[in-house]
């Protein structure tokens, strides 16, 4: 006896499906490459302090001298546990550190494209929508929504942009370089809330620029 199985996914369901596993694969991705640059980092300073400590010859020792060895080790393990520590809240910070880095480029990366003959009538437009769709579904995407939450607005990070690139309005100079980077702001969130979402969840309302 044969069975004939029929399964329909939603497009929208299979995408989140498909982004769902693309960020948790590149996160451990991500989270490897930062993990063997540290233990890179780690091994050369252990090497150089190897190199720096001198090599003296070992004696006999009394009952008195091996219980003050005994004290020592046992203090230097507990130190060792405390850098052990140590090293694993480092490894948090420098992998959040990395991520917010590198989604400030993918950011960066963005408007440029983006802002391709961006409000001017009659001129060949840029897939705007098509850029977030391949940014949803690769590594980037997690990291360009790890720097919008690090500075939590949209707006902030598209005037940023404008002023690291000292971007004006294109057509009225009359328009501020805040008012023009709201504009972006809300015209990139119109179009991310239908295929990539959690890019407008960071439109902040009010203005914060003009708070």
């Amino acid at each position: 006896m044969k069975l004939n199985i029929k399964i329909e996914y939603k497009k929208k369901e299979y995408q989140h499906m498909i982004t769902m596993i693309s960020h948790v694969f590149d996160r451990m991705m991500d989270a490897n490459e930062i993990q063997n640059t540290r233990e890179h980092e780690i091994r050369m300073e252990d090497r150089q302090k190897r190199s720096e400590k001198v090599i003296l010859p070992t004696f006999d020792k009394q009952n008195d001298d091996i219980e003050e060895s005994e004290e020592e080790s046992s203090s230097e393990e507990s130190e060792e546990e405390s850098s052990s520590d140590d090293f694993c809240e480092v490894e948090e910070v420098d992998q959040k550190q990395f991520m917010v880095a590198q989604g400030k480029k993918v950011y960066e990366e963005l408007m440029d494209g983006w802002l391709v003959n961006f409000m001017i009538e009659d001129s060949i437009q840029p897939d705007r929508g098509e850029l977030l769709r391949d940014l949803s579904i690769s590594k980037n995407g997690f990291r360009i929504t790890a720097y919008l939450q690090s500075v939590n607005s949209l707006t902030i990070a598209t005037l940023d942009y404008l002023e690291t690139r000292d971007i004006d309005h294109p057509l009225d100079s009359t328009v501020s370089r805040p008012q023009y980077a709201r504009q972006i702001a809300e015209n990139l969130s119109q179009v991310s809330s239908i295929v990539f979402y959690q890019i407008s969840d960071f439109l902040r309302y009010p203005n914060p620029l003009e708070i």
